[in-house]
C-alpha cells in the first residue's frame, strides 16, 4: 500500500467515526430534547454544503476515499436541518 493509499484510508476511517459516532449523538440529544438549542445553524448548513461539494469532487475526479467520508456527513446534515426545521419553531 502506497503512503497516498494509506493516508486515504486514515482520514476516511476518521471522518467516519466522526460522522458515524459523534454527530449521531447530536442527532439522538436533538430528538431526546426536541430542541435544536446550542447548536449553530450556520456550522450545520456549512457541514452539509461542504459534504455535497466533496461528494460531487469526488464523483468528478472519481475518488473513493473522498466519497465514502462524506456520505454519512451528508445524510446527518440532512436529518440535522430537517431537526432545525421541526425543533426550531418555538
Amino acid at each position: 500500500m502506497e503512503v497516498t493509499e494509506l493516508t486515504g484510508l486514515i482520514a476516511t476511517t476518521m471522518s467516519v467515526l466522526y460522522m458515524g459516532f459523534g454527530v449521531p449523538a447530536q442527532i439522538l440529544k436533538n430528538y431526546k430534547n426536541r430542541s435544536v438549542e446550542g447548536i449553530s445553524f450556520f456550522m450545520c448548513v456549512m457541514l452539509f454544503l461542504m459534504c455535497c461539494s466533496w461528494l460531487i469532487y469526488s464523483l468528478l475526479k472519481p475518488d473513493y476515499f473522498v466519497f465514502i467520508s462524506n456520505v454519512p456527513g451528508f445524510f446527518a446534515g440532512i436529518v440535522i436541518l430537517y431537526q432545525f426545521y421541526v425543533y426550531g419553531k418555538k
